[in-house]
């Protein structure tokens, strides 16, 4: 899996280099790409752990509705 991912950031770079960029705006692209997922996996994790507990409260809803 890593050197899967190595060599796509690698052909990505060598592209962005073929394209003109510098290396600073390369730089730039992958620390904004690096810090939008970052934000995705933390929301992610937010509404998984936000949606376990609604779970548990339907949970104890429901348990409350049948005594």
């Amino acid at each position: 899996m890593f050197a899967k991912c190595a060599l796509g950031v690698l052909l990505l770079l060598a592209v962005l280099s073929w394209l003109g960029f510098k290396f600073r705006e390369i730089l730039l692209i992958f620390l904004a790409a690096a810090a939008a997922m970052l934000a995705i996996w933390y929301l992610k994790n937010r509404c998984d752990r936000l949606e376990e507990k609604l779970d548990l409260l339907l949970k104890e809803m429901r348990k409350d509705e049948k005594d």
